[in-house]
């Protein structure tokens, strides 16, 4: 079978999941049209629109080590500023060591989703502990932050139900509204969180109150469940990773220590409010925000098309530095872990990087 004829029976088989979405629902009608419509075609075109509005992604190099303070890619040693292992717990001995206990236990699999055969005891020593630790009620553990969003959202709201959604938020939140099929209204952004293994497991975790909790209590019938993922569950080993990885930051006291490097991002980011399309500088504890603007005193954003902080990534990751941007701005997010020389490099490198694309 060809590469057309393949991919047009594939969208015909998987049309059924379609049925409620916009471009996937056009697309098919375009295919089920009467001749003249060449799938890879279409798709070159698609490719070429996002190519040209800067939207088009390709994976970066591939790491050649952990992703710790410090990694390589391509053999180049880099500092990487842009990791979810925020408590750069993930290559902790005693994090891996449990990880290795619970292979040998359990092995590497859960076997099944844990409204089946997937249930085992570390899930729920996991959920007792969280709720602990976060002085809630209990936790539902799920194996990614994503599926914890389809699942909670399509199990608190429905049709006929309002939900009022953060406009930059995650497209797991998108998605599980949309799968709700409650109407959905957008406001301005607002902060979000992630799960608790760092990214380098997959699991996540929900907390209820005994109210929500008694809410989703009742016969079969009444079909009030309150979902745990389906195929994909939280695994064993990553459940051991995050007891240790709680254990850890209970023990060690991880926030109170941060207190000196917080204070040096702060007196380092003072520097920043000397280059002249820095417009704004926002920082909470370890996260950071550089706004990048035309103007500083007009404050007069930079045009979308000009893709300013992409750029200014690129132009880090040149001199050694792993950073993201959301839009005109330039996020730091420093594993915890780091130390005050590396620190003080990555500050360094995003001064010099931002100068450069800005062209101070």
């Amino acid at each position: 079978m060809s590469i057309r004829r393949s991919a047009v029976f594939y969208m015909r088989r998987m049309s059924t999941y379609f049925m409620n979405t916009g471009l996937q629902l056009r697309i098919i009608m375009i295919i089920y049209g009467t001749g003249g419509i060449d799938l890879v075609d279409f798709l070159e075109k698609e490719l070429e629109l996002l190519k040209e509005s800067r939207l088009y992604r390709q994976l970066p190099g591939p790491l050649e080590k952990p992703a710790g303070p410090r990694t390589s890619i391509n053999g180049q040693e880099v500092a990487l500023f842009s990791s979810n292992n925020y408590l750069g717990l993930a290559h902790h001995p005693r994090v891996k060591a449990a990880a290795v206990e619970a292979v040998e236990r359990w092995g590497t699999g859960s076997g099944g989703s844990r409204l089946t055969t997937g249930n085992f005891v570390l899930h729920r020593q996991l959920e007792e502990r969280i709720a602990r630790f976060k002085g809630t009620e209990d936790a539902v553990v799920f194996s990614s932050g994503y599926l914890a969003n389809l699942g909670v959202i399509s199990a608190l709201v429905g049709r006929g139900d309002l939900v009022l959604s953060d406009e930059l938020n995650h497209a797991s939140i998108i998605d599980g509204c949309r799968l709700s099929r409650a109407t959905v209204k957008v406001f301005r952004h607002r902060c979000l969180a992630k799960g608790i293994t760092g990214g380098y497991l997959p699991l996540a975790a929900t907390l209820d109150t005994d109210e929500i909790y008694e809410a989703f209590l009742g016969e079969p019938e009444e079909c009030k469940t309150f979902y745990h993922g389906h195929t994909y569950t939280g695994n064993p080993l990553a459940c051991a990773a995050a007891l240790a990885s709680i254990e850890l930051f209970e023990k060690t006291d991880l926030l109170a220590s941060l207190q000196p490097k917080i204070d040096l991002l702060r007196r380092g980011l003072e520097n920043f409010r000397d280059l002249p399309h820095v417009g704004d500088i926002r920082q909470r504890g370890m996260m950071v925000g550089i706004e990048l603007v035309v103007d500083k005193d007009t404050k007069e954003p930079y045009a979308i098309k000009e893709q300013i902080g992409h750029r200014v990534i690129l132009e880090a990751r040149r001199r050694g530095l792993i950073l993201r941007p959301l839009g005109n701005v330039i996020v730091l997010m420093p594993v915890l872990s780091m130390s005050n020389e590396e620190l003080n490099r990555v500050l360094e490198i995003t001064y010099e990087s931002i100068a450069v694309v800005t062209g101070k």
